[in-house]
């Protein structure tokens, strides 16, 4: 049985699997538009992007670094985030709870 520390909320499972659509190097705006359209039709919030990616960088499952300075923001950088192999584990984990429940079924009948 996983670890409760290993099981994944579905949004955080949506933000690693945007970034891995993204070619495992997703940032901000780009694991949003992804998730959005992994998700539809459910609502996605951008209030929870970045908390929900900073908590899983701080739990080990993903892993970010800055781009340089990009003149189109303004000299800014990005932040792209990667889905490091523990969180690869978690979101198997994940999946693999989540059918699990589903073949008993919301009401507890095969």
């Amino acid at each position: 049985m996983p670890k409760e520390a290993d099981i994944l909320t579905m949004v955080e499972w949506l933000f690693m699997a945007a970034i891995l659509r993204n070619n495992n190097n997703g940032y901000g705006s780009s694991i949003f538009d992804t998730a959005i359209e992994l998700a539809r039709p459910a609502k996605v919030s951008y209030g929870s992007l970045y908390p929900t990616l900073e908590r899983l960088e701080r739990r080990g499952f993903l892993s970010s670094a800055f781009s340089d300075p990009i003149p189109e923001r303004g000299g800014r950088s990005r932040r792209y985030f990667s889905v490091t192999a523990a969180g690869q584990r978690a979101m198997k984990r994940s999946e693999s709870l989540a059918r699990s429940i589903a073949q008993v079924g919301a009401w507890g009948v095969a």
